[in-house]
């Protein structure tokens, strides 16, 4: 059995064209008990899935969230020291950091949440309807955990009558999103309905 191959490719596997890593470089852990070989890369805000290629690593396409990504990667090679575990970190950009550079990924979480919370208040003391109040207030949560939903649902119109693994994977992932994203819709209009019942209480 051969040794790991120590570069990696990563890219945008919707749109290879669009973004790509440099190759990345295999760093051996040192520390006591580690056995992976593990790479790194940083990956723009709006790339949701990436595909990584290298000589004894078949590409194949890795969903990733805001924020850091931990992707196992599977080969016929094996590591420096041995072991055949190889791990990718993969960290996606915060979105609120193309508007605030200077944001740490803390700190971008802090502002969001406070964001919120102010919209929520002054959605109740204005007297706003639930209706109308949850879904302007759902897109601050759904902005930081699934930012390429729109692009999705477009995708997923024009890949309807397709058929093969991208488009199931494009479906898949469209279908997640849009879930966790009418789960923050329910659950802040829920919210807003028991608030408006106690207020009358």
């Amino acid at each position: 059995m051969g040794m790991l191959s120590k570069q990696l490719r990563v890219f945008d596997a919707s749109s290879p064209s669009s973004w790509s890593a440099d190759e990345l470089q295999a760093e051996v852990p040192r520390a006591a008990g580690a056995s992976a070989c593990q790479f790194s890369c940083k990956v723009p805000w709006w790339v949701w899935q990436i595909s990584v290629e290298g000589e004894d690593v078949s590409g194949s396409t890795v969903p990733l969230s805001v924020g850091e990504n931990q992707v196992w990667l599977e080969g016929s090679g094996k590591c420096a020291d041995g072991t055949g575990a190889r791990l990718l970190k993969a960290v996606r950009e915060e979105p609120l950091k193309q508007l605030l550079p200077r944001l740490r990924s803390y700190e971008a979480s802090q502002l969001s949440v406070a964001a919120f919370i102010i919209a929520f208040v002054a959605a109740r003391q204005m007297s706003v309807p639930a209706l109308l109040a949850a879904p302007l207030l759902a897109l601050i949560p759904i902005s930081r955990v699934c930012p390429e939903l729109p692009w999705l649902l477009l995708q997923m119109r024009s890949a309807a009558a397709q058929e093969g693994g991208a488009a199931a994977v494009l479906r898949g992932r469209a279908k997640r999103s849009l879930m966790v994203a009418l789960r923050c819709l329910v659950a802040i209009f829920v919210a807003m309905v028991i608030l408006s019942c106690a207020r009358w209480y």
